[in-house]
Order: C-alpha cells, then structure tokens, then sequence
C-alpha cells in the first residue's frame, strides 16, 4: 500500500490547469500560416501527389516555428503516406519567408 506521501505527490501530478490556446502559445507568423494553410489545402485532396506537396509546404512553416504544420508534417511522415526525399530542397536554410 502507498504511503500517504506518495498519493499526495501523485495527486499533485494530476492536476490540470485549463488555459486558451492564445494564451498559451505563440503568435503564429502569418505568411508561415498562409502556407500551413495552404499544405492543409493539399492534404485534403487525399492523393500521394498532393500529399507530397503538402509535406514541403508543412516544412517550410515549421521551419518558422510554425507548430501546427510541425504536427502535420510529423502525422504525414509516420504514416508513410508521403516520400521523406527532398529534405535537403525543402530545409530551413533554404525555406525563407520574404
């Protein structure tokens, strides 16, 4: 059996603190939004090719911290929907927002 010590120090790790998202998180660049949205656009298409598409613009945002396009591309790239070539094309030294 736990000590009381020890279901304290669990309960104190359960706690959850609820907060809106623009609080919490970043502004979100807006020409980095503009191609997230734009990769999201492709994504639906649901064919490889567009999911190859949507993977570099997914790139290039995330490269400007962009964190939504880091999960999609992320979700793209695990499930083997898409090529991971290009990388080098596609890289934060060459993905320069004007």
């Amino acid at each position: 059996m736990p000590s009381q010590s020890q279901i304290d120090f669990a309960y104190e790790r359960l706690k959850f603190q609820c907060a809106y998202e623009a609080d919490v998180l970043q502004k979100l660049n807006e020409d980095a939004d503009i191609l997230y949205k734009y990769g999201l656009f492709l994504e639906n298409q649901e064919n490889k090719e567009a999911y190859n598409q949507a993977v570099i613009f997914y790139r290039i945002a995330a490269a400007h911290d962009h964190y939504k396009a880091a999960t999609n591309l992320q979700n793209l790239l695990s499930t083997s929907l898409v090529n991971s070539v290009g990388i080098l094309r596609t890289s934060p030294r060459y993905a320069k927002i004007a």
